[in-house]
């Protein structure tokens, strides 16, 4: 949902958010909660926002980026960056159909 947002998609975001939060609310904890509310918001590390600008700029940094994906919690750095990279490569999916089907 944080990556949907910074990538101007905010009405996906809130549409997902919609789906997702309530359920996180009763199957999941505290904290887990309240980095899914702040996703939805538009919130996350800037780890994982220098990360993801890093890919999208042609890998500038990559390797600083991803060391520093990697000093983040046991596995929530990566989880987050696998989180980004499937909303990437769904809209890029999304964006060459869209242009297939012109």
């Amino acid at each position: 949902m944080a990556t949907l947002n910074y990538l101007g998609h905010g009405e996906i975001a809130s549409r997902l958010a919609a789906s997702v939060l309530p359920v996180a609310e009763r199957e999941t904890s505290l904290i887990s909660a309240a980095y899914l509310r702040c996703a939805a918001k538009g919130h996350a590390s800037a780890v994982l926002y220098d990360a993801i600008e890093s890919v999208l700029h042609g890998g500038r940094d990559l390797e600083a980026r991803l060391d520093a994906v990697h000093a983040v919690g046991h596995t929530s750095g990566w989880d987050s960056l696998v989180g980004a990279a499937s909303v990437c490569a769904a809209l890029a999916r999304q964006t060459s159909l869209s242009a297939n089907a012109s």
